[in-house]
């Protein structure tokens, strides 16, 4: 009986020091994001829907680039680049030209910083 006193006074313990731990770590933790900015392109000579993807499929090599979109109804493009001084429009206009298609227009919308959260979400 006191064995089974000794493992359940144990098991609370580490059930406390487990809450306990898992709580210090739900804190967020915000930091600022870093100035997002949106690339908008213009692109000639896409006709169909694997041309968007060709595109898409080459401006998603570059360095630093997220969320690549491309339209090949409207000859649009665009990414979004948390890291623009790392891509250039020579860098982009080379992309562009790989997957055989010819840059028209380059326009950099600059997205409000974003507060970012590395909190552990609960299901308690």
């Amino acid at each position: 009986m006191k064995a089974i006193k000794v493992i359940s006074g144990m098991l609370v313990v580490s059930a406390f020091l487990m809450v306990g731990s898992f709580q210090s770590n739900a804190v967020a933790k915000t930091k600022p994001m870093a100035k997002t900015e949106k690339i908008d392109l213009t692109v000639s000579g896409m006709y169909c829907p694997m041309c968007s993807k060709a595109l898409k499929s080459s401006l998603s090599s570059l360095s630093g680039v997220e969320n690549v979109s491309a339209n090949y109804k409207t000859g649009d493009a665009s990414f979004d680049c948390p890291a623009c001084s790392k891509v250039s429009k020579a860098q982009i206009n080379k992309a562009v030209r790989k997957a055989g298609f010819t840059l028209k227009d380059v326009k950099y919308v600059e997205k409000p910083a974003q507060q970012t959260s590395n909190a552990k979400k609960s299901s308690w």
